[in-house]
């Protein structure tokens, strides 16, 4: 690996940090940038920063200059799906050339998201497995995401464990509520009754009470179940609610 770029990089960053010096009252702050550049260097080289947070923050022109290409192909996958899930497609093109091929993944994280645009590359590639992302938006509640896998072709069944089932569990427990409708408007009243009672024990596992009602409506009444998430997530209010319904402690 080249090490003239950090070292010249490196020194800059010193000698811009004298400048700044001899600039009483004005400097401080600017130094500390200064610093933050000069660990932030450190670390890339080192390896001691995950490439995927450069990714997930959309940093591509450090990504070049650290060299990333000429990681293992783990790392590159890393950086793709950190990309994906930041929503910055820059990222993701660069990990594609560099020899990434995780596009699948990526399409997950982006719909976990909320970047259509990010899910939409990723389909381009050759991405598709759009169930996940079908429930990754549910979970994120990103409508307009679930809405796109389904375009492409999502319909949520595999080995007769009903993806819309998880896809409403992932929303209830998100606190979703629309998401929760959406879901149910494409057909999940066809899926496990018993999956109702899922979405409620997911919503109680996040300590979302509207939710937890919305799932009772719709004919839930596993209490206890919902009863247990609750109590461990610590939900007060969820578990007033399920107690109220007759939940036994």
């Amino acid at each position: 690996m080249d090490q003239a770029v950090p070292s010249l990089t490196t020194f800059s960053f010193d000698l811009l940090g004298r400048i700044l010096g001899l600039l009483p009252g004005y400097a401080a702050s600017l130094r500390e940038v200064c610093q933050q550049w000069r660990t932030l260097a450190a670390n890339l080289r080192l390896g001691s920063m995950p490439l995927s947070d450069l990714s997930y923050q959309g940093h591509a022109d450090l990504l070049v200059w650290a060299h990333v290409e000429a990681h293992p192909p783990k790392a590159l996958e890393m950086i793709m799906v950190g990309a994906a899930k930041g929503g910055h497609e820059a990222c993701m093109t660069l990990a594609k050339s560099w020899g990434a091929t995780n596009y699948d993944p990526a399409m997950a994280k982006a719909a976990r998201g909320g970047h259509e645009a990010c899910m939409t590359l990723a389909k381009s590639w050759g991405a598709t497995n759009y169930d996940p992302a079908m429930a990754k938006a549910a979970r994120g509640g990103h409508e307009a995401c679930m809405k796109l896998a389904k375009s492409w072709g999502a319909t949520n069944y595999d080995r007769a464990m009903a993806f819309y089932d998880r896809a409403m569990a992932f929303a209830a427990e998100g606190g979703h509520e629309d998401c929760m409708e959406l879901v149910k408007s494409w057909g999940f009243e066809q899926s496990l009754a018993t999956d109702y009672d899922g979405a409620m024990a997911f919503a109680a596992r996040g300590g979302h009470t509207a939710c937890m009602r919305l799932a009772k409506s719709w004919g839930a009444t596993n209490y206890d179940r919902a009863m247990i998430e609750a109590t461990l997530g610590g939900h007060a209010a969820c578990v007033k609610l399920l107690k109220s319904w007759g939940a036994t402690d």
